[in-house]
């Protein structure tokens, strides 16, 4: 006869989660959570000697996400970091089933720096997580090689990765192409630096956890690999932006330290656009042929804000500002009236917006209410959440029909002024920009990158109405050479 944990476990898609766990680690699981977020993932208790053993339970990305590794690959980072002192979660195994998951150490602890106490207890974070960067880079590259990672020596090999190679030929595969990413894409295989330093990169970093005051583990590594060491530095400013890290001039000047050596603030410019390139073709299969179990307006807000930024770096770059965009008079159709009822009847259904996400947005919340449901209310916990991906999305429709006519013919008109002669719709507007980024280099660089610049901040006003959180813009810190 089922138990209680195994009709919930199946309820969830967790049984084989379940059924790993009490086979490899002994005892018996008697709570379990689904993590209400876009990735298959579970929280569980393992009771084992009379021993509560709090589990994470990592699945591995859906179909419609091209990850450049395996979870093999992650477990192998897990390790590699653990055995070098960096306070990572322990990984007990892979369990294989309807989703692969990563079975591992359930460490304590909130993600990031948005609900710290205070702004002192973000700097002394920062410092330590700063410190576990300069000793993960200081990873000897014969114990990398010994571990199993491929440590490239060729200057463009380091530059241009295995990250970066691995999504840029899943990317290719589509038969799709993307005109902004073939523009990011054609300027970065110009710009590729001549100076590199190969060493093992978590990548996707400063991520971690902590609580009252202490960093508890670095967390996220299933895009670590061996690259330049500024691929590290690179996600510092963009992840301040929806995660806010403190004053970054102080980061950058205590990794100076540790390692000896000034940073080449040009260069890493040029690691910061390529990061957000990979995050542009990682969620490209996502937008034109979605999973029906995707969060489709996270993935798009992350296709947005990834591309804005780097457009806004590489202004920086060419020491140049770009027209702002203003929002156009709301001209809905005729539909309008069942869209706003929509919205509204899907608002009703869907959880509200999680207290980290609001002090992201830079939303007073108080830091000592934690986010945790209980096993009995963990499946409406998860509902609530797909009710607010259904809800963002119709919000998202609703604003399209709006203003996104306009906003089409505007970016056709800008097309049209590019190549001096007429666009008839959406799809020869996107073939003609392909045409002028094949044909030309870099001489019409500025140009491209302001219609680029326009097009987005115009895409973006189509996540939602103009007074929502989700329409923000937040401008990245500034690096130390433009302070």
């Amino acid at each position: 006869m089922l138990s209680e944990i195994d009709h919930i476990a199946a309820e969830m898609g967790a049984t084989h989660v379940v059924r790993f766990v009490e086979a490899h680690l002994g005892g018996t699981v008697v709570a379990i959570e689904r993590i209400p977020r876009w990735r298959a993932g579970w929280y569980l208790t393992l009771e084992r000697d009379g021993e509560a053993i709090e589990l994470y339970a990592r699945g591995e990305r859906g179909p419609d996400f091209p990850s450049p590794f395996d979870l093999e690959h992650e477990a192998r980072v897990h390790a590699l970091l653990e055995t070098n002192g960096v306070p990572v979660p322990h990984v007990y195994g892979l369990a294989e089933g309807p989703v692969r998951t990563l079975i591992m150490a359930r460490v304590p602890g909130q993600q990031g720096l948005a609900l710290a106490r205070d702004d002192a207890t973000r700097r002394e974070l920062m410092t330590t997580y700063v410190g576990h960067m300069a000793r993960i880079h200081n990873i000897d590259g014969e114990r990398l090689r010994h571990a199993g990672f491929r440590v490239p020596t060729d200057p463009t090999d380091v530059a241009m990765s295995e990250v970066f190679r691995n999504v840029e030929t899943k990317y290719l595969l589509l038969g799709r192409r993307d005109p902004l990413i073939e523009f990011l894409r054609s300027w970065l295989w110009r710009n590729v630096p001549e100076r590199t330093r190969s060493t093992f990169v978590t990548w996707d970093s400063a991520q971690f956890l902590q609580h009252d005051g202490e960093l508890t583990a670095l967390i996220d590594f299933e895009l670590a690999h061996v690259g330049d060491a500024y691929m590290d530095l690179a996600a510092l400013r963009t992840r301040d932006s929806i995660e806010p890290l403190g004053d970054l001039h102080v980061t950058f000047g205590e990794y100076e330290r540790l390692m000896g050596e000034s940073i080449d603030f040009q260069r890493l410019r040029f690691y910061e656009i390529s990061q957000l390139t990979v995050t542009l073709m990682l969620q490209f299969p996502v937008l034109i042929a979605p999973d029906p179990e995707s969060d489709y307006v996270t993935h798009l807000t992350w296709y947005i804000d990834s591309a804005r930024y780097a457009l806004d770096i590489m202004a920086e770059l060419f020491e140049i500002e770009v027209d702002a965009v203003d929002v156009p008079q709301a001209a809905p159709s005729t539909y309008h009236t069942r869209l706003r009822h929509l919205v509204a009847t899907m608002r009703t259904l869907a959880r509200s917006e999680p207290k980290t996400d609001l002090a992201r947005y830079g939303i007073a919340v108080d830091p000592t209410m934690a986010e945790r449901t209980s096993a009995s209310t963990a499946v409406d916990e998860f509902a609530g959440w797909r009710a607010r991906c259904a809800y963002r999305l119709a919000r998202h429709l609703q604003r399209v029909d709006e203003i996104g006519p306009t906003l089409d013919a505007q970016n056709r008109d800008d097309v049209a002024r590019l190549v001096q002669h007429e666009v008839v719709d959406d799809a020869h507007a996107d073939e003609t920009l392909l045409a002028v980024i094949d044909a030309v280099g870099a001489e019409r660089e500025v140009e491209l990158l302001r219609l680029f610049a326009m097009r987005l901040q115009r895409l973006h006003m189509l996540l939602g109405p103009a007074d929502s959180l989700i329409v923000r813009h937040r401008v990245l810190q500034s690096l130390p050479d433009r302070a």
